[in-house]
Formats: C-alpha cells, sequence, structure tokens
C-alpha cells in the first residue's frame, strides 16, 4: 500500500519523471525475461508503441504457455491501440474457442479482422489466411460444418501456391475434423489428416504438430 501511495504521489507531483523510471523498469523486465510485467509499465508510462509492438512480438509465446488471462488482459489494456495488435487478437480468440468460450472467441475474431485492415498489404494475405482458419476452427467448435469449410476455401485462396506449410496443414486439419464430425467420408478424412501431419513434419512446429 505503501508503495502504490509512493507510486500514485510521484505521479502527481511529475508525471514526466515517473514515465522515465517506468520505462528503465520495463527496459530492465525486458533483459530479465519478464514479458507481461514490461508491458504493463510501458503502458503505465503511456508508452502505448511500445507496449503494443512486445504484446505482438509475444502473444503467440503466452498462447502457447496457456496464458490465456495475460492475452486477455493485453486486449483490454491496450484497446486504445487495438488496431495495432492484431496477433494478440488471433491468438486470444483461438484460446478461447479451445475452451469453448466461443461468444468471447467470435469478439476477438472480430477485433483482429478490424486491425488488420491497417496492417501492410504484403502481410496482410498470410494473416488474413490466418483470421480465416480462426474463424473455421470457431466455426467447427459451434457445429457449424459448412462454414468450417467455407472459412478454408476463402484461407486457401489467400495462401502463396508455395509455401506457408502451417497454414496449409491448418487447413487441412480443419477439412479432416469437420468431414468427419459431419458424417462425411471418413477416407477423405483420414487422407486430409495425413496430409496435414506430413506438411506440418516439414517445419519446426512441434506445439501444432502435438495439438
Amino acid at each position: 500500500l505503501y508503495r502504490n501511495f509512493l507510486v500514485d504521489t510521484l505521479t502527481e507531483i511529475d508525471p514526466e519523471r515517473h514515465s522515465r523510471l517506468s520505462v528503465r523498469a520495463a527496459e530492465y523486465f525486458i533483459s530479465s525475461d519478464d514479458i507481461e510485467l514490461a508491458i504493463s509499465l510501458f503502458t503505465l508510462a503511456g508508452k502505448s508503441k511500445e507496449a503494443t509492438s512486445l504484446a505482438e512480438k509475444h502473444a503467440r509465446e503466452m498462447f502457447e504457455l496457456g496464458r490465456i488471462n495475460t492475452l486477455s488482459n493485453w486486449a483490454h489494456n491496450l484497446r486504445d491501440s487495438s488496431d495495432e495488435i492484431p496477433d494478440v487478437h488471433l491468438y486470444l480468440a483461438t484460446a478461447n474457442a479451445d475452451i469453448g468460450n466461443l461468444e468471447a472467441a467470435e469478439v476477438g475474431l472480430a477485433q483482429a479482422f478490424s486491425a488488420l485492415e491497417s496492417v501492410s498489404s504484403n502481410k496482410r494475405r498470410k494473416m488474413l489466411a490466418r483470421a480465416e482458419t480462426v474463424r473455421g476452427w470457431i466455426a467447427y467448435r459451434k457445429g457449424e460444418y459448412r462454414q468450417v469449410f467455407e472459412a478454408v476455401d476463402r484461407a486457401e485462396q489467400l495462401l502463396p501456391k508455395r509455401g506457408s506449410h502451417l497454414r496449409r496443414a491448418t487447413c487441412y486439419r480443419l477439412r479432416a475434423l469437420a468431414t468427419h464430425a459431419s458424417g462425411g467420408d471418413l477416407s477423405l478424412a483420414e487422407n486430409y489428416a495425413l496430409k496435414s501431419v506430413k506438411l506440418l513434419e516439414k517445419t519446426d512446429e512441434d506445439f501444432t504438430l502435438a495439438n
């Protein structure tokens, strides 16, 4: 409580000094690998550009560690810069879909699509393809299998003809899941699943392959 009192007092008396100290502390915690605290301090200092850049860089890491609350806090605390954090929104949407929180997943996905309007054209197509696979995953979790196939079709149209193994693998995986769940041809579903695994084996995506 006394520490909070001192911080509040410094903020009122000398906000510029408080901001400088917060930035120094944030930089220290980056070097110490405490990214969550660093982002909190950048946000406290009013350094939204630094905070959003760091959040985007580490969004995937937080997702793979299961830090859903961290992603949720970032999305909330950086809401004034929402268009700068499409990765945060996409990973949060995926995480919420994974645990069945589908309403929140759809909100996050909508925020991601909105943010992608500000992304440079060179990067946008791949990120839009990824967003479509997230849309497909949400549709699968809702049991809306036709929408899964439609989302995958859109994703594949956005991908370049070569490369993008991870994203193509995700598309095959979604096709396999939706084909099986909708009572479709099991041999076709198995074929999709095998194609997905073969593509993933060409990448370093151990986390995705295991899931």
